[in-house]
């Protein structure tokens, strides 16, 4: 029994009142208690302070003369909580108990257990002392970086939910809680889709969710409408991220909920701008199509389909709601151009190529229009040979060529007839003159023949005038006959005076 230790160096290593053998196994049983590392402290029933080891003079600061003084008058045991009390129930009951306390920078855990003799009667209790410093010290990190995770997630605008395998809810943020309207015990082990009057339980969903717990394939994001109290109705864009935990072999699912609406909004906006501008293009298109008459289309070859637009429809006259093929192109072409027709198709389903093509159109009621086609054949991003182009109608530019035609003709039959008309006076006007001089020559020679007695010589001289008025005429048909057959022009010398007296003569 140890009754009175015997100190050495600072520490107890054996007992007074052992005496032979009994004294060679206490020396081993001290040597051994002293070799522990953590301290250990024997109490009295009276809670007096009976033996204590090695360890404890170190780290508990104990000294020698502490055997036997209360454990309530050393301060280091003093500040264990409820020691005496909790010493007194395991001497009553036989049974250990444990307590936490701190000294100085130090964490211990005391385990409080029985001392007792041989025949079972209890003597006292064994305070051991367990550093827990270093493990307290990493419990206090976990926690403290727990509440730091659990603080960094609170600030994340967006709702976050662990789910676990069975895909009920295991913890979330506050961003969660807040835009359900539910606190963490109203959710906690409650399935995920039980939530928002199962708004989030579309199959989709939960069927990704399963899938992706078994390891099929990745979650794709998932759209959910929902009206919210206070909030209307919301866009939430729900994306899931299977979580893998050291030491746990159960798999856990990560929800994250964005909240699209916003930008589901802008998008209807610039959806709704952009279909405005091309209903806005389009009307603009098909009303510079109307004022110029001109049509556009494309033909698929190898699957005969065939697209107009709105112009173009006018131009043959078809109705819109009758789908167009090449036979019905057919039945507008004039019965004198099929064949121009039929080589151009065979051309386009051949090889492709550029086109520039005009035919004439026989409509229903038996007008004739014109249209000149462009298109220009290749393969499209499917690698299909496509005939692209666009027609116009110039029944107008046509029938204006022909009225300028016309009027150009009869503006040359007018020129014509204005021409032959001041040619015909001038030819008249060149004849008159010695017509006239004849004339005028044969009554003068007459009148001098008449008198009596006769005037021969006046006769004859105006008898060789009207000669000579008869050659002028004749000279007048011969230049006529030059001009219109391109001879050379002639270059004579004429006497200007005698030219004028002649003209006096005459008259």
């Amino acid at each position: 029994m140890m009754t009175q230790p015997i100190t050495r160096n600072g520490g107890w290593t054996g007992f007074q009142g052992v005496n032979g053998d009994n004294a060679a196994a206490t020396t081993d049983l001290i040597n051994i208690l002293d070799a522990v590392e953590f301290p250990i402290v024997v109490v009295r029933r009276d809670f007096g302070i009976a033996c204590f080891n090695k360890a404890a003079a170190d780290v508990l600061g104990l000294l020698p003369s502490d055997v036997g003084r209360a454990s309530r008058d050393i301060s280091v045991l003093a500040r264990v909580p409820r020691l005496e009390e909790q010493c007194s129930q395991v001497i009553a009951g036989g049974v250990e108990s444990r307590a936490n306390f701190r000294a100085g920078d130090k964490w211990f855990v005391v385990r409080i257990s029985p001392n007792t003799k041989g025949d079972g009667q209890v003597t006292g209790a064994v305070l051991t002392f367990t550093n827990v410093t270093a493990f307290r010290a990493s419990f206090d990190q976990a926690i403290y970086e727990r509440e730091c995770t659990k603080a960094i997630l609170n600030t994340v605008a967006d709702p976050l939910v662990v789910l676990s395998a069975d895909q009920r809810i295991q913890s979330a943020n506050r961003a969660f809680y807040e835009m359900f309207g539910v606190s963490r015990d109203e959710t906690q082990g409650v399935p995920l889709f039980e939530l928002a009057d199962a708004a989030l339980g579309p199959t989709p969903l939960r069927t990704q969710l399963e899938e992706m717990l078994a390891g099929s394939h990745a979650f794709q994001p998932v759209e959910v409408d929902h009206v919210f109290a206070g909030m209307g109705q919301r866009t939430l864009l729900l994306d899931a991220h299977p979580l893998s935990l050291p030491g746990h072999s159960e798999r856990r699912v990560l929800v994250t909920f964005q909240d699209i609406t916003a930008r589901k909004q802008t998008e209807a906006a610039e959806r709704k701008r952009a279909q405005e501008k091309l209903r806005h293009s389009e009307a603009f298109l098909a009303e510079a199509q109307y004022l110029s008459r001109i049509g556009n289309f494309s033909w698929r070859v190898a699957a005969d389909e065939i697209t107009w637009s709105e112009q173009l429809y006018r131009i043959f006259e078809f109705d819109q709601t009758v789908p167009v093929t090449v036979d019905l192109i057919r039945t507008r072409v004039h019965p004198e151009n099929p064949a121009t027709l039929q080589d151009l198709i065979d051309r386009a389903r051949r090889e492709g190529g550029d086109f520039d093509y005009e035919s004439r159109l026989l409509m229903p009621d038996g007008s004739v229009k014109y249209i000149h086609m462009v298109a220009h054949g290749g393969r499209n991003q499917d690698g299909e040979l496509e005939l692209i182009g666009a027609v116009q109608d110039i029944t107008d530019n046509r029938r204006a060529e022909e009225a300028l035609c016309m009027a150009r003709s009869e503006l040359a039959r007018v020129a014509r007839v204005t021409t032959l008309g001041a040619l015909t006076a001038s030819i008249a006007h060149e004849l008159n003159q010695p017509l006239s001089g004849i004339v005028t020559n044969a009554s003068t020679c007459l009148r001098m023949l008449a008198s009596d007695p006769p005037n021969v010589d006046g006769a004859r001289e105006t008898a060789r005038r009207t000669i000579r008025d008869g050659n002028r005429a004749s000279e007048v048909i011969t230049r006529l006959r030059a001009l219109f057959s391109k001879k050379a022009a002639t270059i004579e010398s004429v006497d200007l005076n005698e030219a004028t007296r002649e003209v006096i003569r005459s008259h």
